[in-house]
């Protein structure tokens, strides 16, 4: 259990590598943190891969808890956590239904093999 919180106040993790799109693309791009323990799924050193490159972010950034996340198509949802680093954080892919999220996860690596399903819902306001 745990949580991705998204907010319009949070930093863009690597502005300087961003492109954005032109303004007819309606794909909504989110930033924020996720405070979810990892460890039971991927061991202690949860960003352990093949191979690693750890692009710089802005400062006072905490790489481990960063969450970027992308919404297309109106319902198609993609998010990454350590998003600055090329193998070792996670990504997810799913489809919005009502007030949940579900989908496949994998972990970033050069052959990736650590991958599930999951179930996100919104937290109630």
């Amino acid at each position: 259990m745990g949580a991705i919180t998204f907010s319009p106040d949070a930093a863009d993790p690597f502005p300087e590598a961003r492109r954005r799109g032109p303004s007819s693309d309606p794909t909504l791009d989110e930033f924020g943190t996720y405070d979810i323990d990892l460890r039971p799924i991927l061991g202690e050193d949860i960003t352990s891969a093949t191979t690693n490159t750890v692009f710089p972010g802005h400062s006072g950034s905490d790489i481990l808890k960063e969450a970027e996340g992308f919404v297309h198509q109106g319902n198609k949802v993609e998010i990454m956590l350590i998003p600055r680093m090329s193998h070792g954080g996670i990504s997810l892919r799913g489809v919005i239904t009502d007030d949940e999220v579900r989908g496949e996860w994998i972990k970033r690596d050069f052959a990736p093999t650590i991958s599930g399903t999951f179930l996100m819902r919104r937290k109630a306001s």
